[in-house]
């Protein structure tokens, strides 16, 4: 009996190991097909951004993989670009930070914090508190699908910080202060992005700051974006449903202040005959509006 269970074990952890290895093996390839989608995905929904591999070190159990994501100089300082590192678990059975999965991959991202400079390093640490500043998870399946889980932590900052992270020129006449209290989403898709299912919340946001003398602040609630997507093409929806829900928003100046209260965003996508019917929604509960005191002249 103990030959037979020991025979089962030894065929198991052989199997297990053939299959490791074989995904192994694999996984530079998959990696960069990833991140050729990702391109792809990326010039379909905005050419603000593209992602480049950095290196790729392969292991039996896990590889770590580095990449980097470009801005372009049009909008901001081309010296700037976001640093990642990947540890990728290799299938069919993995054991995670997160524990055992089962899959193809399962990919740890996070912020590579030591490929910027120190300056840079300190700003960041600065404005998420020293928190890891954001991290995710994406699980590959044996069908092709994938699911994702990302996080942004909460976040503070200035305008003095703004302009020396993205090494812009600071208005001598406006200040600003930004707080964010974080982001969560997780979302499901393919590789070839047939469908996209995902639910994204913002927590509080508040801007506050003066321009030119004149006070003016921002509230923003906890935010809900919720996607439902079933055809996708190019990036654009074909058949399914996104929604938008913002239960408050409120902005005061010294020229007055307004409130948007229950606000929802939502637009459908639906097919009729041999076409696509569009329908589109917004939905507001109340609307409060303050002005000054005016004084006419005589």
């Amino acid at each position: 009996m103990k030959k037979i269970l020991l025979s089962i074990v030894f065929i198991f952890s052989a199997l297990w190991a053939g299959l490791t290895w074989f995904a192994a093996s694999k996984t530079e390839d998959v990696f960069n097909k990833m991140l050729v989608e990702s391109n792809q995905q990326l010039a379909e929904s905005t050419a603000m951004l593209s992602m480049q591999k950095q290196s790729f070190k392969k292991g039996f159990i896990s590889s770590h993989a580095k990449s980097i994501i470009h801005i372009r100089p049009e909008l901001l300082n081309d010296a700037f670009a976001i640093p990642l590192e990947h540890e990728i678990y290799h299938g069919p059975l993995m054991a995670t930070s997160a524990g055992l999965k089962v899959g193809t991959s399962y990919i740890v991202t996070s912020l590579d914090l030591g490929a910027l400079n120190p300056e840079k390093q300190g700003i960041i640490n600065q404005v998420f508190a020293g928190k890891q500043a954001l991290f995710s998870t994406t699980q590959t399946n044996f069908d092709g699908s994938f699911t994702e889980f990302f996080e942004i932590s909460p976040l503070t900052i200035d305008a003095a910080i703004f302009a020396t992270l993205f090494q812009l020129p600071q208005s001598k006449g406006s200040d600003f202060n930004l707080s964010l209290a974080g982001i969560k989403g997780e979302f499901s898709s393919t590789a070839k992005n047939d469908y996209l299912y995902a639910n994204v919340s913002t927590g509080l946001l508040n801007l506050s700051g003066h321009d030119n003398g004149e006070n003016f602040n921002l509230r923003v609630a906890e935010a809900r974006v919720s996607l439902d997507i079933d055809e996708l093409y190019k990036g654009m929806m074909l058949l399914g449903r996104s929604s938008l829900e913002i239960p408050a928003i409120h902005f005061k100046s010294h020229a007055g202040s307004f409130s948007l209260i229950d606000t929802a965003l939502t637009m459908t996508m639906k097919e009729q005959a041999d076409d696509y019917l569009e329908n589109f929604s917004l939905e507001i509960n109340k609307i409060r509006l303050k002005t000054r005191k005016i004084t006419l002249p005589e």
